[in-house]
């Protein structure tokens, strides 16, 4: 799938799709993928995600 993708995104969904986002996050970060991973925010569904690598420092 990393290889494949060209962007990455995070639907509104359960430990499958953090699992999956986090591998993508993850390759990025340690510069193995050069490609967009994104979370859709949908009705603020990922707000507590967000505070969470806010407060983490991963943001």
């Amino acid at each position: 799938m990393l290889e494949q993708g060209e962007l990455f995104i995070a639907l509104p969904g359960g430990l499958g799709i953090l699992e999956e986002i986090s591998e993508a996050i993850a390759a990025a970060r340690v510069g193995k993928l050069n490609k967009p991973c994104v979370f859709f925010n949908l009705n603020g569904y990922y707000d507590a995600m967000k505070a969470m690598l806010d407060t983490i420092g991963c943001s």
